[in-house]
């Protein structure tokens, strides 16, 4: 029992040690319980096994090389158990006090003894997901997993033992002589079960479905099987002249017993890293880069007015502006004050807006200005904006500290990895404007998010077009 529990802390830690390692792609934490027929599965020789149903219950940890395919490990439990019913007489040959032999004889009416066993499950399979929309995709594992026994036990249920003892000698056959165990017994037995470790493999398929950025549950089907034979074989009788009962798993009744586990399972998985897809523009594979935890995109100003029904007011440059915090988007105070109807307050609080602003903010203000949106199915500008490409690179070559993180966005049309093509070729597009303008391509980086990051809900053509754009965020070296 020893050596199992050193074998459960191996695994133990390997888990924990993958689930803390920090990487550069999708890892969650799962937590599932399934229920389903889990049972030993053998046959007797004079009766018959009937599988029961079961449960389990598993924390897991998985990584993803790439945006398919992953590997999971983790730690769990699931309890089995299995009823049988004996129908027969046995006979073997003994000698009684008085150095006479002769035949003790067992037999069973509708005997039935159920056995329960509490395994420690440590699986390792490679895992396989890819979405099927927006929000929906499939997950597939196959692998194999250690169940080592925590608790083996079984008991007597029903049926009656009726014992005798035959003497060939005298042609005599003794019985109801309960001082010397002969007769008819019900008594009920309990006891433990010694087993070996169970050696599975293991399958799955699950449909999951993204609750949000960072949680995913998920439903499917699973199956367990074990190949290894989870008894030593004796050639105990299952029970003894002297009133000892060994139970059926310890009788010469069963030979080979072996692990069975296949149902349902429903689950929830975390994701426990700051990651986002995007798309190679090398090779135009799926891959993993760590970006910022995402808090809700900035809306551009000219977003924030039309969603207020404001129109469009003609301003000048933006040099002096008043932050309103309204969707992350910065809005001239003059053109909020006019267009909202706001009467300026006379306060003897006095705010200075004629702090001079850095060229990370000037960068900022312009970028959030630009309403970059797309048609369907294309990477050209809907309407070109000349002047704030112009104003936003010279500010870039004149301060080559600040960069840019291009990020190309779809609606929902069309499968997920080519809304993430489309995305990143949206992003390529507004880079090669502004190095045509003679900003240094290593001031930006370009990532795709495709349609996993809407403004608006997909619901209207108004609201897709909205969602098809580009996002220019400001950031220093």
């Amino acid at each position: 029992m020893k050596k199992y529990k050193i074998q459960v802390l191996i695994g133990f830690s390997l888990f924990v040690f993958g689930s803390v390692k920090a990487q550069k792609t999708d890892q969650f934490l799962s937590l599932d319980m399934s229920s389903g027929l889990h049972s030993m599965q053998y046959s007797l020789q004079n009766g018959k096994a009937k599988r029961q149903f079961g449960y389990g219950f598993h924390l897991s940890y998985s990584y993803f090389l790439n945006s398919h395919w992953g590997v999971q490990t983790g730690i769990g439990m699931q309890k089995c158990r299995t009823e049988a019913t004996l129908n027969y007489q046995s006979s073997t040959s003994e000698i009684d006090s008085d150095g006479d032999s002769y035949e003790f004889r067992n037999r069973f009416d509708n005997w039935q003894e159920k056995q329960d066993v509490f395994f420690v499950d440590i699986p390792l399979s490679l895992q396989y997901q890819k979405m099927l929309g927006k929000k929906f995709g499939i997950l597939a594992g196959l692998g194999a997993q250690i169940s080592i026994p925590a608790q083996a036990t079984y008991e007597t249920t029903g049926g009656e033992m009726v014992t005798t003892a035959y003497y060939s000698q005298w042609n005599v056959e003794l019985y109801d002589l309960p001082q010397h165990g002969l007769g008819s017994i019900t008594t009920k037995y309990k006891g433990d079960i010694s087993l070996n470790p169970s050696y599975s493999a293991i399958a799955e398929l699950d449909g999951f479905y993204q609750v949000s950025e960072k949680i995913d549950v998920y439903a499917g089907c699973y199956c367990n099987y074990g190949f290894n034979n989870l008894i030593s074989p004796e050639k105990k009788i299952i029970y003894q002249p002297d009133g000892v009962y060994n139970g059926i798993l310890a009788s010469d009744q069963v030979s080979k017993v072996n692990l069975l586990a296949f149902g349902l399972k429903v689950g929830v998985r975390f994701r426990i890293n700051k990651v986002r897809r995007r798309i190679s523009k090398k090779t135009g594979s799926m891959n993993e880069v760590q970006t910022a935890e995402y808090s809700g995109s900035l809306l551009p100003a000219g977003s924030v007015k039309e969603e207020l029904g404001i129109e469009s007011a003609k301003t000048g440059s933006m040099n002096e502006v008043q932050t309103t915090e309204h969707s992350g988007s910065l809005l001239p105070a003059d053109s909020v004050k006019e267009e909202l109807d706001i009467e300026p307050v006379k306060s003897e609080i006095k705010t200075s807006v004629n702090k001079e602003e850095t060229p990370i903010e000037k960068a900022r203000q312009i970028s959030d200005s630009m309403n970059l949106e797309f048609s369907f199915n294309s990477i050209e500008l809907t309407k070109e904006q000349d002047s704030n490409f112009q104003i936003l690179s010279n500010l870039l070559k004149e301060n080559q500290e600040i960069q840019l993180q291009i990020i190309g966005h779809t609606c929902n049309i069309a499968d997920y990895e080519t809304n993430m093509i489309v995305g990143l070729k949206r992003a390529e597009y507004v880079k090669s404007k502004l190095i045509e303008l003679g900003v240094p391509p290593f001031q930006m980086e370009i990532e795709s998010r495709g349609l996993n990051e809407p403004l608006f809900e997909n619901t209207s053509e108004e609201n897709r077009v909205k969602n098809r754009r580009v996002e220019i965020k400001v950031i220093s070296k």
